[in-house]
């Protein structure tokens, strides 16, 4: 039985496989799979040396009850710096949305907490979209070597 053209291998990296139908996944609007992530997990830490038998991993977290992000690194805070872009960026873009909201026609005159639905409407479309073509993009530059 042939495969069919979704089926298609396009990518063998390490040892995760893409198919043609994840790069569909990426172009379309549909949840990521786990080949995917696996892929980018994979790439990411190919990027990054690690010791035989152990590997690096970094988490920038927000602790909701302490109202804190925490930044956890398995090498001693090799990524600090990284880390602290991607707080400065998430912080800066959620300011920039709320103060936008709030000084808006949107904003209900009696609604304290609704500035969240806006913020994730107006911010995250945008993030996974840029992530997602940033993937693509990666997929298709590694296709060619």
């Amino acid at each position: 039985m042939e495969s069919t053209s979704l089926d298609e291998k396009i990518l063998s990296y390490n040892d995760v496989v893409l198919r043609r139908s994840d790069l569909d996944v990426l172009s379309g609007p549909y949840f990521l799979n786990d080949r995917i992530i696996e892929f980018y997990f994979s790439y990411l830490t190919s990027c990054y040396p690690f010791e035989e038998g152990g590997s690096h991993w970094s988490l920038l977290a927000f602790d909701r009850n302490e109202n804190i992000f925490v930044h956890h690194d398995s090498s001693g805070g090799i990524n600090n710096m990284h880390a602290n872009k991607v707080f400065r960026a998430v912080i800066y873009s959620i300011a920039r949305q709320i103060c936008r909201w709030y000084g808006s026609d949107e904003r209900p005159k009696h609604a304290k907490d609704l500035w969240f639905s806006t913020v994730t409407e107006q911010i995250m479309p945008s993030l996974v979209g840029k992530m997602r073509n940033e993937i693509l993009e990666l997929v298709q530059s590694l296709m060619v070597k």
